[in-house]
């Protein structure tokens, strides 16, 4: 079976299941009756969010804004004693992937600090996604989320291979979304997958912490940007403990813990040799560097697919993997190929390239 254009049929829709939880609870005790976010996805080039605090008794409170590595690039010191403030965080930097989480710090007149906000973040709960549909006519997906989530949106075939992510790692509001799709996967390798009988759609969602910021104008780049950002060095030494986020790596390792963790495929290579006078191929596959040392201090298991038809698996693999098959019984043209990498964590690695099996004559070679 080749995957191509123009094929009819109705879409199949596979979601991931689990428990939603409401936000994390303000502490008994905590000098914050509640903290209301306004604008928490915000464009940079239309405005900013705010935050609206009660607290029990007159204090002074300082906003102090991490990016997703714990980084402090934001500080607001509030100068009057009152149970109600309102904090505007204008001029927020520009950040990797977009993502911020704030801390709230009530202190008294003498500087004594009296709590922080949040006392427990909370996130990375998987969270139900309800009333969800594929629209081949329009080219959409539709799916609604009862939560803000990071969410990710995985095309595959069933029972056969996994393909790359339509939405990999987004953060985004609770309510309705489209996202539009064509059906097109890696780069065009696969067509018209939504209008495919066998084709599913995986709608992953992790809950976000309460105390995020999205910049979804950076956000939807998917930017990385690891420069020094402005306003690291700028909190008073009562806050020198908070220059790091209270909340080590709470971004990265968001969702971790729930068995679905929100984190990036391993980058794989896909190479094939087609040896058209021997009527074999030998497929060749490895990761990036980068993902080497964290792949192969686990167990991993390597499934190979052609035309999105079970080929071959090793339970037990190594890397560099190599394959050599033969190709006689396929029919000479354009096929396509695609790996998978699952690792003991259920993280996944996969890739796809076309590869054209000639015609075979005696004595000559193709690659």
């Amino acid at each position: 079976m080749r995957i191509s254009t123009k094929i009819a049929g109705t879409m199949s829709i596979c979601f991931c299941m689990g428990l939603s939880f409401a936000p994390a609870a303000i502490a008994a005790g905590s000098p914050f009756l509640d903290v209301i976010v306004a604008d928490r996805f915000f464009n940079r080039s239309e405005g900013h969010p705010s935050l609206r605090i009660r607290t029990r008794d007159e204090v002074l409170v300082d906003v102090m804004v991490y990016d997703k590595s714990g980084r402090c690039v934001f500080v607001d010191s509030g100068t009057e004693l009152q149970r109600k403030h309102e904090v505007q965080l204008a001029g927020l930097p520009e950040v990797s992937r977009g993502v911020f989480v704030f801390c709230l710090v009530a202190r008294d007149n003498d500087g004594t600090r009296l709590g922080i906000y949040p006392d427990d973040p909370g996130g990375g709960d998987v969270v139900k996604v309800d009333d969800s549909m594929i629209d081949a006519k329009q080219d959409l997906i539709r799916y609604l989320l009862p939560r803000s989530s990071f969410v990710r949106i995985r095309a595959g075939i069933k029972d056969g291979p996994y393909l790359e992510p339509v939405l990999a790692w987004q953060p985004q509001a609770s309510g309705r979304h489209e996202l539009p799709w064509d059906g097109t996967v890696l780069g065009g390798v696969f067509k018209d997958l939504h209008r495919h009988p066998d084709t599913q759609v995986i709608v992953s969602a992790v809950s976000l912490p309460l105390n995020v910021l999205i910049d979804t104008k950076t956000a939807a780049t998917g930017v990385e940007n690891t420069t020094v950002t402005p306003g690291s060095s700028t909190l008073p030494e009562r806050l020198a403990d908070l220059r790091q986020s209270p909340w080590p790596d709470l971004l990265r390792n968001l969702g971790s813990d729930a068995g679905m963790p929100v984190v990036a495929d391993y980058r794989l290579t896909l190479d094939a040799d087609v040896r058209a006078s021997e009527q074999l191929a030998t497929i060749r596959i490895d990761c990036h560097s980068d993902d080497r040392a964290e792949l192969l201090n686990q167990r991993f298991e390597i499934m190979v697919f052609g035309d999105a038809l079970f080929i071959t698996e090793d339970e037990r693999a190594i890397l560099p993997f190599t394959y050599e098959m033969t190709t006689r019984g396929i029919t000479p043209g354009l096929h396509q190929w695609t790996v998978n990498i699952i690792d003991s964590r259920g993280r996944l690695g996969t890739a796809s390239r076309e590869i054209t099996i000639p015609q075979h004559q005696e004595g000559k070679s193709h690659d």
